[in-house]
């Protein structure tokens, strides 16, 4: 291994986070994947600053990103976000407290998951999509849940096919 390598994953973080302070919000958002399993004081600071002039989506992330890396101040915002009008930051809140929430975050967490997925509108539905991992936990198995699932999915695929002129009869249940 190269001398100058030595010690890289130590310093990622730092590195990442000098390279993200002129990107763009996009741009950000696709860095938090890099840094997910560099948890330091020095990243969460700046994934707080971060936080403040960003957008929902990147909100979303850097929530998720914090959580992940059992952020306090992230944990303590978790009611907030599991009563969000904004469905992406709804479903972070969601997985969150799922993951490292209370038992009472995780009850009402499931509470939001089926609010979530009781909402008209492909937004609402995309962000319950992305949770859809989380039913292969045995705990979280529950039969309403997955037919919601099913529903949102036949109500997705068939306003897919309606766009585009195809018969949206031939989706069923």
């Amino acid at each position: 291994m190269p001398a100058n390598c030595h010690g890289f994953p130590e310093r990622a973080a730092s590195v990442i986070l000098a390279r993200a302070q002129d990107a763009s919000l996009a741009s950000r958002s696709q860095l938090l994947d890099l840094l997910r399993t560099r948890a330091s004081p020095e990243l969460e600071a700046q994934l707080w600053d971060w936080y403040d002039s960003a957008d929902d989506h990147l909100r979303g992330r850097i929530l998720d990103t914090l959580l992940a890396h059992n952020s306090a101040r992230a944990k303590a915002l978790l009611p907030e976000m599991l009563a969000s009008a904004n469905p992406r930051l709804r479903a972070t809140a969601i997985r969150g407290a799922l993951t490292v929430g209370s038992e009472e975050e995780q009850r009402l967490a499931m509470i939001a998951w089926h609010e979530l997925l009781d909402i008209k509108g492909s937004g609402a539905w995309l962000a319950a999509l992305e949770l859809v991992d989380l039913l292969e936990q045995p705990e979280r198995q529950d039969s309403a849940l997955l037919d919601a699932y099913r529903s949102v999915l036949v109500e997705l695929l068939g306003s897919g096919a309606a766009r585009s002129g195809r018969d949206s009869n031939v989706v069923r249940a």
